[in-house]
């Protein structure tokens, strides 16, 4: 509701600025001015980008849920970090056998975002781009749970920001 109250106090003035600009082009016969005018609306677009990204980070969306590999997004997304991280000199240990053949119902998209966020704080917590970062799983088939670990050996979150730390956006 924030966001879209937001979005919607920000468009109003720059529609006018982007129509004062359009009218002004129309009417100019100074070619000096030519290029204040394509700087306005370009920033008045980017502007635009920068709420509509706003908009798109805030919606929630209704998960698509399918039958999922967990182990096979948890090793794509392990790949991937490693590969986003590479000048780093962390060792990314995986122990996912446990869960090799485990098919869960899961937006896909959306675990897979989960994931890259915890792999990409975990190797941001390591300050000095060395470490160790450890993602593990455990199954229980007869109980019918799965558990992930994600764990690092940086600085950790200070007890100060705990209670943030399921806030969205916030800087731990």
């Amino acid at each position: 509701t924030l966001a879209a109250t937001v979005a919607h106090e920000l468009r109003t003035p720059l529609g006018v600025i982007r129509m004062g600009a359009y009218n002004i082009k129309k009417k100019n016969t100074d070619p000096s001015i030519e290029k204040h005018i394509s700087h306005i609306e370009k920033e008045v677009l980017e502007a635009n980008q920068i709420i509509n990204n706003l908009l798109f980070y805030s919606r929630i969306k209704t998960p698509q849920c399918t039958k999922t590999l967990i182990c096979k997004v948890l090793e794509r997304c392990s790949e991937d970090a490693e590969k986003r991280f590479s000048s780093s000199k962390v060792f990314l240990e995986r122990e996912f056998s446990r869960i090799k053949e485990v098919w869960l119902p899961a937006d896909e998209l959306q675990i897979k975002e989960v994931f890259n966020n915890l792999l990409s704080n975990a190797y941001e917590a390591l300050d000095s781009r060395e470490g160790r970062i450890s993602v593990s799983a455990e199954h229980d088939e007869a109980q019918g749970w799965v558990s992930l670990r994600f764990e690092d050996n940086g600085s950790g979150i200070s007890a100060e920001d705990l209670p943030k730390l399921f806030e969205k956006f916030q800087q731990v």
